[in-house]
């Protein structure tokens, strides 16, 4: 749910379900999305990985222009989510599918290769170890080759 250029990361989504407890459905979905549009002073952790909108074309339009567009296509998702059609593009675009990557839950940290998005949007990874598992939640980067 990242958006790279290069290989720094420009943009950052998450999501979040409020589920109804006696149904187990999804109620609503609250969707945050962090975009780095016109900075390039990063913490010295982050000067690796983090890149921002300002060196692009993109950065030749206005911020309000930027999120107008954003709205846009998550409305035009949003109009056929049934479908699921859209799984087929973000799979298409995915730079994380075929990498190793690391994963941080609360529980745990560990190295794992990114298989495939199931149509629930789940990741599945697949451990050091061999063990194929489906994320729905946790934090993920791409690990250099």
């Amino acid at each position: 749910n990242d958006i790279y250029i290069g290989e720094r990361k420009v943009c950052g989504i998450l999501t979040e379900g409020v589920t109804d407890f006696e149904t187990g459905t999804i109620e609503a979905v609250i969707l945050g999305i962090g975009i780095n549009f016109n900075t390039d002073d990063f913490p010295q952790e982050l000067k690796e990985k983090a890149g921002s909108l300002l060196a692009t074309k993109i950065s030749q339009i206005s911020r309000n222009k930027l999120v107008a567009e954003v709205v846009r296509e998550i409305s035009k998702i949003m109009e056929n989510i049934q479908d699921r059609k859209y799984l087929d593009e973000y799979r298409e675009r995915s730079w994380i599918l075929g990498n190793t990557i690391e994963v941080i839950t609360p529980k745990e940290t560990y190295r794992a290769k990114a298989l495939d998005i199931r149509e629930d949007g789940a990741l599945v990874v697949e451990r050091e170890n061999g063990i194929i598992e489906n994320l729905i939640s946790g934090e993920i980067s791409i690990l250099k080759k």
